[in-house]
């Protein structure tokens, strides 16, 4: 019996346990007893007060994700390495500052110390989702195709 089926199953009869007699409480502790295998006394607490959920708790905000212009310009950077790791980009990253000032604009001073101030690990938790969204093998694929696109675009193939 999965866990989800003996969830619904005790749900079921917890509705009806709570105003039943001792004796429709035995044989209601007898059935679920021999259909899920567990106990009686974890069952009857469960049929008393239900499935309990511990609340997590908010953490704290993170200072780099929350700023848009950081996380722009550490995607980018981390674009232009290849999609290197946290550990390697944090060490190309002081060396693609100057770069990316170049090519998309002055950065704010706050941002540049953020970006030279970051751990590998955070970076590596930053990028996870943007990770996950490009999917393995393919963030490689999407920048060549891209390359290629702008090296195609521009300097046409002379005509013969």
């Amino acid at each position: 019996m999965t866990l989800s089926s003996k969830r619904e199953l005790i749900q079921a009869i917890r509705k009806v346990y709570g105003k039943s007699t001792k004796a429709q409480k035995i044989a209601h502790l007898d059935h679920l007893e021999l259909v899920t295998g567990l106990k009686r006394n974890y069952l009857n607490r469960l049929l008393l007060s239900g499935y309990k959920t511990k609340r997590r708790k908010p953490g704290r905000k993170s200072r780099y994700a929350s700023d848009p212009e950081f996380m722009e310009a550490l995607k980018r950077i981390w674009g232009a390495t290849r999609y290197l790791s946290g550990k390697l980009l944090k060490r190309s990253i002081k060396f693609y500052i100057a770069t990316y000032q170049m090519h998309c604009g002055v950065l704010a001073p706050d941002v540049s110390e953020k970006l030279l101030r970051i751990s590998p690990a955070t970076i590596d938790r930053i990028l996870l989702p943007t990770k996950r969204r490009l999917g393995k093998g393919k963030r490689l694929r999407v920048e060549l195709d891209r390359v290629t696109n702008e090296a195609g675009s521009a300097s046409p193939a002379p005509a013969s």
